[in-house]
């Protein structure tokens, strides 16, 4: 496969390099630099693009092989798109039908898609054009009546059939260049060429073209040059494509150069100054393109339409005369002959005038005797009933498709609609079980709560009445859900039932308990409460000397709850082993002052937190201690009272680890208990 793209590329660039034909100065340079890249290439794709460059910079006679050689590369890749590419391309450079028969016989080999059919819809139409020039008028009416005659109303035409059916129609009838129905079937097939039904910019080209063509034959100037213009517009939209495809040599200078030389035929129609800007825009094109050139130098067109619109008429004739000595269309012969005939008139050339007379009569009769408008009116009825059928169809197919597209959007806004409202309802649903059990969960604590609530005050009244506390046979009390159906509270008023339930019960127990709670308040002693605390360090944790106690040589005599007072410095003590798991913890005491004294507590490795850090106080109580310990009101009431009459100070200035003071007063404040 290599060694066979290595010596394609050789024989293209030795093909090239003999080519005895003249380029300019620019195309000599930018090929040769671009035969040196070529021999550089390292892929068939890479070499796909610098022979597009060459391709588009050579002269057509250099091109064909270039064009040639891509064709081989691409169907060696297989790639189609390539392919057709450039045999589209390639119709540009052949005026006989055998070649343009050889190209689309290639299109005919290339799997078929959307692109493949208008290549070759494309290819056909461009054999037609050239066809039809030659044809005999008996043979164009023969073709005309065997497209109106078609009628098949069960079988629509497609949209590629319609065009080429219009488009040959308007070929055919050319030569009635002034009929009606060459016209009428002109603008259907423009409509027809730039409709959605066709994605390939060579169709509207060509139909474009032709339509110039066909608008000049039948003296139509203004729509002649409109329909260049349209194409000049096309043209610099193809440019800048190519180029943003990285096709910086694509050009369409032959091209405008036919839409100049065309507009200048048709002067009549022309802006003020537009001529003499045509004819500089020709001769700039003439300078960079040899086939520019050899069309301006060779054919007498061009400066017989030009020296004709300029008035100078006198330069006009001799162009004008080699004209009609090569050009065979009727239609263009009249277009010349009445140029002549003005010219000679307007130069007192009365042999020229009366010769152009002679023969512009001997066409009009010609034309008068070929002139068939009227015999195929009947046909052309039957012709415009199926083709009305055929679009009317078209038109419905349309519709259903609309209605079906309508539909699926419908059903796909349902469906996206049934979607979002089952994920709200899925949401929904997560969000309301979540809710639930976090309500099932507060409302154990709201139940556990209200049972201490009640045996605290079933304790209080049947002890003072010698009875028996009901709860302690295994009586239950109401749940927070009875509670709730029985006073008719809504689900939405659920936190403000539970907070009001929670603050009612421990402002009841807080109320009530102060008669019982001053017999946990009694005279103890510093060194029993530390060794207490000793104690419980030593039965929770396993590890010997974790806790180093400096019990103090002078014991003294304090006032408190002795276990609410081991509980909180256990606490302390947990807090301190949690942030420095390998550190000693020390404990001592101190006297502040006469009312205060201070149980200090010393870790390594971490330091002291601020003032307003709250660590110090994580896990004292739990939801689980509430939900399990007995006796928990009882016992939540009491240590919160502690808490409201000590501190908890950080050391700040301790820098060897953390240091807390744990301060309590000596003696309670008179009244407090």
């Amino acid at each position: 496969m290599k060694r066979s793209f290595v010596i394609l590329v050789l024989t293209l660039m030795m093909a090239v390099g003999v080519s005895g034909v003249v380029r300019t100065d620019y195309q000599h340079e930018t090929a040769s630099m671009l035969k040196t890249k070529l021999a550089q290439a390292a892929s068939a794709t890479d070499s796909i693009c610098i022979l597009y460059d060459l391709f588009d910079v050579l002269p057509r006679s250099e091109g064909r092989q270039v064009g040639d050689m891509i064709y081989e590369i691409a169907t060696r890749t297989g790639d189609n798109t390539t392919r057709l590419d450039i045999c589209r391309q390639m119709t540009a450079y052949f005026s006989d039908d055998h070649s343009l028969a050889e190209i689309e016989k290639k299109v005919s080999q290339i799997p078929e898609s959307q692109e493949q059919k208008e290549t070759h819809l494309f290819l056909r139409m461009k054999r037609l054009s050239l066809s039809s020039r030659t044809k005999t008028e008996a043979d164009r009416q023969s073709e005309i009546i065997r497209i109106l005659s078609e009628e098949d109303s069960k079988t629509p035409k497609s949209a590629i059939q319609r065009l080429l059916d219009l488009f040959t129609l308007v070929e055919y009838l050319r030569n009635d260049a002034s009929g009606d129905m060459l016209k009428e079937y002109l603008d259907r097939l423009t409509a027809l060429a730039t409709s959605s039904h066709f994605k390939l910019y060579a169709i509207p080209n060509i139909v474009y073209a032709e339509a110039a063509n066909v608008y000049a034959d039948a003296g139509e100037a203004e729509k002649s040059v409109e329909a260049d213009r349209k194409l000049l517009t096309i043209i610099d939209g193809l440019e800048q494509k190519y180029r943003e495809k990285g096709r910086l040599y694509r050009n369409y200078d032959i091209s405008r150069y036919v839409c100049y030389r065309r507009m200048m035929r048709n002067y009549e129609a022309l802006r003020p100054g537009e001529l003499e800007d045509l004819y500089a825009r020709s001769m700039k094109l003439r300078e960079n393109n040899i086939d520019i050139r050899n069309d301006i130098d060779s054919h007498p067109r061009f400066y017989a339409y030009y020296h004709t619109a300029a008035g100078d008429y006198t330069a006009a004739i001799p162009y004008l005369k080699r004209m009609l000595d090569e050009e065979n269309s009727l239609p263009v012969r009249k277009q010349v002959l009445e140029f002549l005939i003005d010219a000679a008139g307007n130069t007192g050339d009365d042999d020229t005038k009366v010769k152009a007379l002679e023969e512009y009569s001997t066409i009009l009769e010609e034309l008068n005797r070929l002139k068939a408008s009227e015999r195929y009116r009947e046909l052309q009825i039957k012709y415009d009933v199926q083709d009305l059928r055929t679009r009317n169809a078209e038109l419905e197919l349309e519709n259903r498709s609309d209605e079906i597209m309508s539909a699926r959007r419908l059903m796909t806004f349902v469906t996206v609609a049934f979607i979002i409202l089952l994920a709200i309802l899925v949401i929904s649903l997560y969000h309301w079980g979540r809710f639930k059990r976090n309500a099932s969960s507060m409302g154990e604590v709201v139940d556990n709560i209200r049972h201490e609530r009640e045996r605290l005050r079933n304790s209080i009244y049947y002890d003072a009445a010698g009875q028996t506390d009901p709860l302690a046979d295994g009586e239950v009390s109401e749940s927070w859900q009875e509670r709730m159906r029985g006073r008719g509270v809504k689900w939405d008023q659920l936190s403000l039932f539970m907070t009001k339930s929670i603050i009612n019960d421990l402002l009841f127990i807080a109320a009530t308990g102060h008669a019982d709670l001053q017999k946990y308040i009694h005279e103890t002693s510093v060194d029993s409460v530390m060794r207490k605390v000793e104690s419980l360090v030593r039965e929770s944790d396993a590890r010997e000397g974790s806790l180093s106690v400096e019990h103090v040589e002078d014991d003294f005599a304090i006032t408190s709850d002795e276990e609410c007072l081991c509980v909180i410095m256990k606490h302390i003590y947990d807090t301190a082993v949690k942030y420095s798991p390998e550190s000693l913890v020390t404990l001592s005491c101190r006297r502040v002052g006469d009312d205060h004294i201070d149980f200090v507590i010393t870790t390594k490795g971490v330091s002291a937190a601020g003032p307003e850090d709250p660590q110090i106080f994580d896990n004292l109580l739990t939801a689980r201690k509430v939900l399990h310990r007995k006796g928990a009101g009882l016992f939540i009431c009491r240590m919160i009272t502690l808490l409201l009459d000590c501190q908890i100070i950080p050391d700040s200035s301790y820098q060897d680890g953390a240091r807390y003071y744990f301060r309590i007063p000596v003696t309670p404040e008179a009244g407090r208990y």
